[in-house]
């Protein structure tokens, strides 16, 4: 997911450029996207990473094949795409994720967006 600007009036709104998940494990790097396999609540999921991004989203579909189903709270976050066009976010949920060095826990946004 690409951010690039938060609006300061209301400080709950945050723009981003897209949303990406990849279902595949074995998806290559094209174009220089960045994609990364991590564990996630001790599942293998496949992410687009951005380096510049603010938010951490995950689609509802992604979220109900982890084995272990993390909480999902209420969430009043407006996210923008780029033509201002609001993101669905149903809510937040803290996820374990861990790499091959590092092991941490994160907050992400819940879409009913699929992609």
């Amino acid at each position: 997911m690409n951010v690039i600007e938060e609006n300061y009036e209301n400080s709950e709104t945050t723009y981003i450029g897209k949303l990406k998940s990849v279902n595949e494990l074995d998806t290559k790097e094209t174009n220089c996207v960045w994609y990364e396999k991590i564990l996630v609540s001790k599942n293998a999921v496949m992410f687009k990473l951005d380096t510049g991004s603010q938010v951490n989203v995950i689609s509802k579909s992604e979220l109900l094949k982890l084995e272990e189903k993390p909480a999902v709270r209420n969430c009043k976050t407006d996210v923008l795409d780029y033509s201002d066009n609001r993101v669905p976010i149903l809510g937040k949920c803290y996820l374990n994720c861990q790499t091959k060095r590092y092991g941490k826990t994160y907050n992400f946004l819940v879409t009913s967006l699929n992609s």
